[in-house]
C-alpha cells in the first residue's frame, strides 16, 4: 500500500485498521548478562500489550544494537496480563517454592519468570518462548533482571564523599508489574473516560478563542451557551447545517484576514 493510500475494503466492508502503535518508555537492558545479554520492552498496539525480548547483535566496537528481526514477543490481552501480574506476584513472594510459573496464549506463546539458579545466578529471569504445533519449542529468548542497577544513597557525607547504597533489586520485575497493572485497569475505559471528561476544560479554552473570532466575523453565538466557557456558535461556518447571519454572509477570506 502506497503512502497516502486510504487502505482497501476487508470482507467486513471496514478499513483497514489505523490505531495507533504506542511505545512504552519502561524499556529495561542488561549487557553484563551471564545467559543472554538482551533488552526487554513493551508496545501497546490494537487492544493488547506486546512485550519483547531482543538479543544483543554482536559487534567489533562499543556500539550497543539489538537484533529486533530475531526478537521474542507474546501479545497479552488484558485478561492475561492479569493472570501474568498475579503469577509474578507469587512467584516472588517466595522465589524457592517455584521452578517458574507464567501463562501461554492461543498462539502458543509461553511467557514465564523463572529462578535463575537453573543458569547459576540469583537474579530471577523471564523467559518468552514459542512452540509449534506438537508442543516443541522453536524459539525464544531470556532476560534477566537487573537486581544490581539500581540503588539509592544514604548517610551521604559531603566531606569524605562516603555514604551508604540501598539496593532496589526488584525494580525491574516492578515495573513489568506496574506494566501489566496499568493496562488491564485501563482497559476498563474508566482512564480514558476521565480524560475525556478533564478535558473539557481545555475544550472550552478552544471555544472560547473560537467564540471571539466569530464575534470578530459578525458570526452570532447561539442563545443558550455560556459563551465564557465554550458553548455553540448558532451559524457555523464548518457547520454545512448552519444558516448564514443576516447580518453578514461568511466569507473564508475574512478569517484568512484574521491572521494576517
Amino acid at each position: 500500500m502506497s503512502f497516502g493510500d486510504v487502505g482497501n475494503y476487508n470482507n467486513n466492508n471496514k478499513k483497514e485498521d489505523y490505531r495507533v502503535t504506542t511505545y512504552s518508555m519502561n524499556t529495561f537492558s542488561n549487557l553484563n548478562s551471564e545467559v543472554e545479554k538482551s533488552k526487554l520492552s513493551f508496545t501497546f498496539w490494537k487492544g493488547m500489550l506486546k512485550i519483547s525480548i531482543a538479543p544483543l547483535l554482536p559487534s567489533n566496537d562499543d556500539s550497543v544494537k539489538f537484533n529486533y528481526d530475531d526478537e521474542s514477543s507474546i501479545y497479552l490481552s488484558p485478561s492475561l496480563a492479569y493472570q501474568l501480574d498475579k503469577q509474578i506476584e507469587v512467584f516472588m513472594k517466595d522465589p524457592t517454592q517455584f521452578e517458574s510459573k507464567g501463562i501461554k496464549t492461543r498462539s502458543l506463546g509461553v511467557i514465564k519468570i523463572i529462578r535463575g539458579t537453573k543458569f547459576g545466578i540469583e537474579a530471577p529471569l523471564l523467559l518468552i518462548e514459542k512452540l509449534d504445533e506438537n508442543r516443541n519449542v522453536v524459539g525464544g529468548h531470556l532476560y534477566e533482571f537487573n537486581t544490581k542497577e539500581y540503588y539509592g544513597i544514604d548517610n551521604f557525607d559531603e566531606d569524605e564523599f562516603t555514604f551508604e547504597k540501598t539496593y532496589f533489586e526488584q525494580l525491574e520485575i516492578d515495573f513489568l508489574k506496574i506494566t501489566l497493572k496499568g493496562f488491564y485497569e485501563s482497559s476498563t475505559g474508566a482512564q480514558a473516560y476521565f480524560n475525556m471528561d478533564y478535558s473539557r476544560f481545555d475544550q472550552n479554552r478552544v471555544m472560547g478563542k473560537l467564540n471571539g473570532i466569530s464575534s470578530a466575523l459578525g458570526i452570532e453565538n447561539k442563545k443558550g451557551y455560556n459563551k465564557n466557557y465554550g458553548g455553540g456558535v448558532k451559524n457555523d461556518p464548518f457547520n454545512s447545517n448552519s444558516s448564514k447571519s443576516n447580518d453578514n454572509e461568511f466569507n473564508y477570506d475574512d478569517i484568512e484576514n484574521q491572521f494576517e
